[in-house]
């Protein structure tokens, strides 16, 4: 009996184990030569096929994965000598064939450039955005919508600190205004953090100045202006930067925000970093789940956050971590999912998951930088203090994946009498049920797209809609049940 009981004890550790384990892809994506310094700006695209990375040096790559998981680069390098000054920061749509990039310098006025993929060169898509005036910061942070024909734009030094942000719409060949400008308040520099949900209605703004917290802020489009989408959010304690990096969910219903620089709810312990996650619930947002800490004080827990297209998985990054008693800024990456009230990284109920951490030799800052795919499966890590082909501080992007979460997300959505399944769909979604029933499928917008009446068995044809998260209701008569489905 002991050996069978040490042996059920030695499956459930390494079924743990397995069950959370993140496995590097492909090899470190790193700068090509002495000049491609400090890459640590990092996007992944909703598929989790094309990551574009960029350098505070003024170097932008993209590179998409192969059938051998390895990382092979797309097109030219963007450099200083093709789109001057180019400050490192970037974005990329859903399917990876749009990316954008920011540039400029306090000695002229900031641009944002988008270029679109054809085969394997870029083109400028549509005209350069230039801001409205110079040294505003105008493109700090910017995100484009899933198609790639909507960006936000923030300019955290504009109106005197008060901050801004400008939403464009591709019409043609030109970029132009969707609706007003979202202004901020005296001396909150909103824009801090921006994303914005897939069908470019719905953005998530930051304003880590705000006093005495952080703030962080839901605007929604709505006959040509821009308006507050419940109550903003403050942040806990003082000076914690709250909204220093934000994120929103595929259908803008829950959002998350980080506080790197934080305090606790007292305001009393320096340095104890946090991240909240919030949920859309009557008419205002609500916190789901605790709030998550920093596994040290410095930790920087929070300085970028990422959900996946559902929004109940999370990513984040602590580029500030180290060993106790250590001084190596290490930094780690988790992606947490919520179990029975608390955020802690993918695993199951019994078993916590594992970190990503960073070289205990360098000073890695890992997480400096994290995005997730549509699936949040795979994960994208920004480390910028990595050497890398011995050039100091080159830093690098790591992409990570558990296939394990792609296989939970697969599994039969199951209702009273009802199966829906895959749930992550590339051709066919087959609704079984032992009743009649009508079927709907939404796009997140709330536009319905496709409609099945008196049906007990459907095989609904995905393939003529695009990549992206849709909506789902099914009315058995008695009962409309909701879920959401992932077109990859």
């Amino acid at each position: 009996m002991k050996k069978i009981f040490v042996l059920l004890i030695i499956m459930n550790v390494v079924s743990s184990f397995v069950f959370a384990q993140w496995n590097q892809v492909g090899d470190a994506i790193s700068g090509e030569n002495t000049e491609y310094q400090y890459l640590k700006y990092v996007e992944i695209s909703g598929d989790g096929s094309v990551v574009v990375a960029g350098s505070t040096s003024g170097v932008v790559l993209a590179y998409e994965k192969n059938v051998s998981d390895e990382w092979i680069k797309i097109g030219d390098t963007f450099t200083d000598e093709s789109s001057a000054n180019l400050n490192g920061e970037v974005s990329i749509n859903y399917d990876g064939s749009v990316v954008a990039m920011s540039g400029g310098g306090w000695s002229s006025r900031e641009y944002v450039c988008v270029y679109e993929r054809n085969a394997d060169t870029w083109e400028l898509l549509g005209d350069t955005i230039v801001g409205e005036t110079g040294n505003v910061m105008f493109g700090y942070s910017f995100v484009l919508n899933d198609e790639g024909n909507v960006i936000a734009i923030s300019a955290t030094n504009d109106n005197s600190n008060t901050g801004s942000v400008y939403v464009y719409e591709l019409n043609g060949e030109s970029w132009e205004l969707k609706g007003d400008v979202i202004h901020g308040e005296a001396g909150e520099m909103m824009g801090w953090g921006t994303d914005i949900y897939s069908d470019g209605n719905t953005v998530v703004v930051g304003s880590k100045y705000k006093s005495p917290s952080g703030e962080i802020k839901v605007y929604e489009y709505s006959a040509g202006l821009w308006g507050l989408k419940g109550s903003p959010v403050l942040g806990d304690g003082s000076n914690s930067h709250f909204g220093a990096d934000v994120s929103i969910n595929g259908d803008g219903t829950i959002i998350a925000a980080g506080a790197p620089d934080g305090k606790d709810s007292e305001g009393v312990i320096d340095d104890i970093c946090y991240v909240k996650v919030y949920e859309f619930v009557s008419g205002d947002w609500q916190q789901i789940g605790d709030t998550f800490y920093g596994n040290s004080e410095n930790s920087q827990a929070g300085a970028s956050v990422s959900l996946n297209a559902v929004g109940d998985l999370l990513a984040v990054g602590s580029p500030g971590y180290a060993l106790a008693g250590g001084t190596e800024e290490r930094g780690l990456a988790d992606v947490l999912k919520l179990y029975d009230g608390i955020w802690r990284p993918y695993g199951n109920n019994d078993s916590p998951g594992y970190s990503i951490y960073g070289s205990s030799v360098d000073d890695d800052n890992m997480g400096f930088n994290v995005s997730l795919d549509a699936i949040g499966s795979t994960v994208a890590i920004g480390i910028p203090g990595r050497d890398e082909n011995a050039v100091a501080e080159s830093g690098v992007i790591e992409v990570y994946h558990n296939g394990n979460i792609s296989n939970e997300i697969h599994d039969t959505m199951k209702f009273e009498n009802i199966k829906v399944y895959p749930t992550i769909v590339t051709d066919i979604l087959n609704i079984e049920s032992d009743v009649d029933i009508t079927v709907e499928i939404y796009s997140t917008d709330g536009k319905l797209l496709i409609k099945e009446e008196s049906c007990q068995n459907s095989k609904i044809d995905f393939l003529s809609l695009d990549k992206g998260l849709y909506l789902v209701k099914i009315n058995s008569g008695a009962i409309v049940y909701s879920t959401k489905i992932i077109k990859n």
